[in-house]
């Protein structure tokens, strides 16, 4: 089957659900279609963003991705897939863009320590 007609078939069972009102089925797979979304960038900016125009893409990808992040809008793994680049990757770029890897509050830290102290005696 295409990629095309497993979107379309995805999407006919997805309105099935939501119409049926029984939800979705836990076990079902589900592919994902990719959709183009395209924004108006200032000749000037693109140029600053590259030499090129894929890499000024990758670089607003990658930015969005980590931004995405950052906000909590996207996991790890979403915002990689975003990024087009593998998650392992994106993790270690995390430092370069100023975003914490964990988000941990002071007091879960401090939890966390207690808890790790009973653990080892």
């Amino acid at each position: 089957m295409s990629r095309f007609l497993a979107c379309v078939a995805d999407l006919l069972k997805l309105t099935h659900y939501l119409k049926s009102g029984s939800g979705i089925p836990c076990r079902e797979t589900w592919y994902t279609c990719a959709v183009t979304l395209s924004i108006e960038i200032p000749e000037a900016t693109l140029r600053a963003l590259g030499p090129s125009p894929s890499e000024a893409e990758g670089k607003v990808r990658l930015a969005a991705a980590m931004k995405l992040h950052e906000l909590g809008n996207l996991s790890a793994g979403a915002a990689a897939d975003l990024a087009g680049i593998p998650k392992v990757e994106f993790l270690h770029k995390l430092a370069d863009f100023g975003v914490e890897a964990f988000r941990t509050t002071a007091e879960q830290f401090d939890l966390d320590q207690d808890t790790l102290r009973r653990s080892l005696g």
